[in-house]
């Protein structure tokens, strides 16, 4: 039990030293603070009233995508309960543990708290970012998963077309999509966003991608299901990004700054705002 117990702290504490490894020293240009947080989920929930042709576009690619992987979501559970021992695979298990309900949150708090201790605006931001990112997809997560009711592969009796919408408080029902893979490719997008280093870059997507084979080869979801949440994980964080690296007047945060003129050789103070 300790033995179990110290490999599961130790999976956990390499993800997080993985996480802290990617960082990589940013200009903040924003609070990053609660009232930010407010201010930036009223935006994401009006989001999909102001979305262009592109936007739909890509709603209907990922939904094509879902549908295509669905119509094999039993072939690929067939071949990896074949290989099931593949989820205690060390990587694998890594994997699990980067999308899990664990690290995400810890490693958020842990970078958000180490920037406002130590005055230090690109480990803030990308804690923050970390934190935003993860609960955008889980409110997206937890919308779809009650509205669709989807069984679990390990649910008695279930197949891969097996839907009990508002079924409430049942794991065996909550499949779709997979909150594990969201949140992992959440994280790796914030963290691949935020490096130079185009091999990071890459290497930051590794631990997702075995995100979704835990959770494939234990049986907790079905492949579409992983496909979803890593769309879900990727477009989420992306957002959050894409608004943080805009002007504040276009972000929709106003700026009131207070800068120094001269006028006539006499030294003055005036405001600028963008709204």
């Amino acid at each position: 039990m300790v033995s179990k117990l110290m490999k599961s702290v130790a999976k956990r504490s390499l993800v997080l030293f993985f996480l802290s490894g990617l960082s990589c020293p940013l200009f903040a240009q924003n609070r990053y603070d609660f009232r930010q947080f407010k201010d930036e989920t009223f935006l994401f929930v009006k989001q999909p009233g102001k979305w262009d042709g592109g936007d739909w576009l890509k709603l209907g690619l990922v939904g094509a995508g879902t549908y295509e992987v669905h119509q094999y979501d039993a072939a690929i559970k067939r071949a990896a309960r074949k290989h099931s021992g593949n989820a205690k695979n060390f990587f694998v298990e890594i994997g699990g543990q980067w999308g899990g309900y664990f690290v995400v949150p810890l490693g958020g708090l842990g970078l958000l708290v180490h920037g406002w201790k130590a005055d230090n605006p690109a480990t803030k931001k990308l804690g923050y970012e970390v934190l935003q990112s993860a609960a955008y997809a889980q409110i997206i997560s937890g919308v779809l998963k009650t509205a669709t009711g989807r069984a679990r592969p390990g649910t008695s009796g279930a197949t891969s077309g097996t839907y009990r919408p508002f079924s409430l408080y049942k794991s065996a029902y909550n499949s779709f999509p997979a909150g594990h893979v969201e949140l992992g490719v959440a994280l790796s997008t914030v963290l691949s966003r935020r490096t130079e280093s185009a091999f990071l870059k890459v290497l930051a997507f590794a631990p997702a991608g075995l995100a979704a084979a835990e959770r494939i080869y234990s049986n907790e979801h079905w492949a579409s299901d992983c496909f979803a949440g890593a769309a879900i994980g990727y477009f989420s964080a992306a957002w959050v990004m894409d608004l943080h690296e805009k002007p504040a007047g276009e972000s929709g945060e106003s700026a009131l700054k207070l800068l120094p003129y001269a006028s006539g050789g006499a030294p003055g103070l005036g405001l600028s705002f963008n709204f």
